[in-house]
């Protein structure tokens, strides 16, 4: 145990100061925005739409513990599972906030599908989920309004623009699909032209390019992170009309 938290604790560190592979460190991204080190220092913040995490945040981690034992490695591998507060926030996100229409890119194995479906089995609302995996379709089994698109082409870009911008406008934008700089930086530009106003995107990995903390340079947009357990979540909202 103390071997794992130690390990841990060095990973953060080499986040902190050198950043990801390829990607940037958490010192440049507090530069661009807040971050807070978990999800009780978010909840005592100025971010009054997260004042509620403590009222949903025990129902919400037995919802992930529940998923994760049913799910986890069933479509790849279980590296790719999200991590606790990621799921956290957004099931508590949804619950308050009730969005009529989501967009989520990158399933895996299912975990955040299933978090973000059993909230909105709750509160109505409807999920899109991207991949390029085929057996991802399979992740969700529930009776909620839940569509899969599978992308096929190798114009990825082409594609999810023609296929999300049908949607219509969308309340919540989650990516956790591809974290290099061009794909992330295509998908926060595309999120923010067909997200209503307000409209939130949140994206896991934000550490893993510069794009997110470009984005949060922008004027009408509200941005900050979040320390999950080996990673950044970010969050921004547009505040203009």
């Amino acid at each position: 145990m103390i071997m794992s938290y130690l390990s841990l604790l060095i990973k953060r560190l080499q986040l902190f100061v050198f950043g990801a592979r390829h990607g940037v460190s958490f010192a440049w991204l507090s530069k661009k925005m807040v971050i807070y080190p978990n999800l009780q220092s978010l909840q005592e913040s100025s971010e009054r739409e997260f004042a509620r995490l403590s009222e949903i945040e025990i129902e919400a981690n037995q919802v992930y513990e529940a998923i994760v034992v049913a799910k986890s490695g069933l479509v790849t591998n279980k590296n790719w599972d999200a991590e606790k507060s990621l799921c956290v926030l957004l099931y508590a996100h949804i619950l308050q906030h009730r969005p009529r229409t989501i967009v989520e890119t990158g399933v895996a194995n299912g975990i955040t599908t299933n978090v973000i479906m059993a909230a909105l089995e709750q509160t109505g609302g409807q999920l899109h989920s991207y991949d390029i995996l085929p057996s991802a379709e399979s992740v969700y089994t529930g009776t909620g309004h839940w569509t899969f698109h599978l992308l096929r082409s190798r114009n990825r870009f082409k594609e999810m623009s023609a296929s999300a911008g049908a949607l219509g406008p969308v309340q919540l934008w989650i990516h956790d699909s591809n974290h290099g700089y061009t794909w992330q930086k295509f998908e926060y530009g595309f999120a923010f032209e067909v997200l209503d106003s307000p409209g939130w995107l949140i994206s896991d990995d934000i550490d893993a390019s510069p794009a997110f903390g470009e984005i949060a340079e922008h004027s009408g947009i509200h941005s900050f992170g979040l320390v999950d357990k080996r990673k950044l979540i970010g969050v921004a909202r547009r505040t203009f009309t």
